[in-house]
């Protein structure tokens, strides 16, 4: 999993990121995938640390303005 279950645990408290990990999938299939097509969401469009553009803008060819 990207880096989502990473930027949560790390919000609360600094936790583990695997329970975070296994939550996302459990909840995942207790959805039928829509957990899933959500995390896909966020990972397309949150900016990973460090980064200027996100997946979604990358592939759209936009910059983020400064």
């Amino acid at each position: 999993m990207a880096w989502i279950c990473a930027g949560i645990a790390d919000y609360y408290s600094g936790l583990d990121v695997a329970p975070v990990r296994v939550i996302v999938t459990v909840v995942s299939v207790f959805t039928g995938g829509t957990a899933a097509l959500a995390y896909l969401a966020a990972w397309l469009i949150i900016l990973g640390e460090g980064e200027k553009t996100s997946i979604a803008q990358g592939i759209l060819g936009k910059k983020l303005i400064a």
